[in-house]
């Protein structure tokens, strides 16, 4: 997905909410499922950087699962 397809969804999901009576919204959906799940109010950054090394690592296993483990399967 691109970003402003991003953008508009989650725009969209906070209009609804807001129309559902929520109020003081983030702006990432990451942090409000955060919050709202664990019941605490996470700093925004603090929810950045996890997300960040997340999908690094994410990024970094997958390199490694289909590109350098493949390679030593078939020797």
């Amino acid at each position: 997905m691109n970003q402003d397809l991003m953008f508009l969804i989650t725009d969209w999901q906070w209009q609804v909410k807001t129309k559902l009576g929520e109020s003081n919204l983030p702006a990432s959906f990451i942090k409000y499922y955060a919050d709202k799940i664990t019941g605490k109010n996470f700093s925004s950054s603090f929810i950045d950087t996890v997300t960040v090394v997340c999908f690094a690592l994410a990024a970094l296993l997958s390199v490694y699962v289909n590109f350098i483990g493949r390679k030593k399967i078939r020797l």
